[in-house]
């Protein structure tokens, strides 16, 4: 079951570059395998992910209303880090609040893979949250996510981004 969600998180990376390259996204012009060259890299500092506001839902077994904010950096702006402070809510898990810093990669201008890790503190249950996930635009500001964490396992997430 892991395996096939782990292939699943690398499919939707990979077809969410084909899916975004045919949406006008501020006038950029994504490629499949981008160089590393100034116009790529220009792509990748202008992009939606640099210096980005952005609140979401997460929902699996458990939901997560969640805000944040993330920074691309480095010389080819493809590195990022985000931090989300978390209420955890839903009908199977306990209320509760955390807190998570999701250092990534960004596979294309359009998609971001992360990984998760920080702490939730609940009335059932308290300690690390860690986890992998896949981020990719669907329109201007908005974003779908896909995650795998040790709270709730597997969740659905749904970005506006300011």
């Amino acid at each position: 079951m892991k395996k096939n969600i782990i292939i699943g998180l690398f499919t939707l990376a990979y077809s969410s570059n084909i899916f975004a390259s045919n949406l006008d996204l501020s006038n950029q012009n994504p490629s499949p395998s981008p160089s590393y060259n100034n116009e790529a890299n220009e792509a990748y500092s202008n992009s939606k992910w640099n210096k980005t506001p952005y609140i979401g839902l997460q929902y699996g077994l458990g939901g997560n209303l969640f805000a944040g904010y993330g920074k691309t950096f480095g010389q080819s702006q493809r590195y990022y880090l985000g931090i989300e402070p978390f209420l955890m809510i839903g009908l199977y898990k306990p209320y509760g609040v955390g807190l998570s810093i999701n250092p990534g990669y960004l596979l294309t201008p359009f998609t971001l893979a992360y990984s998760r890790m920080g702490a939730s503190i609940s009335s059932e249950w308290s300690g690390p949250m860690l986890g992998l996930g896949v981020q990719t635009n669907l329109r201007k500001n908005w974003d779908f996510r896909i995650e795998l964490n040790t709270n709730n396992l597997l969740q659905l997430g749904v970005i506006y981004k300011f």
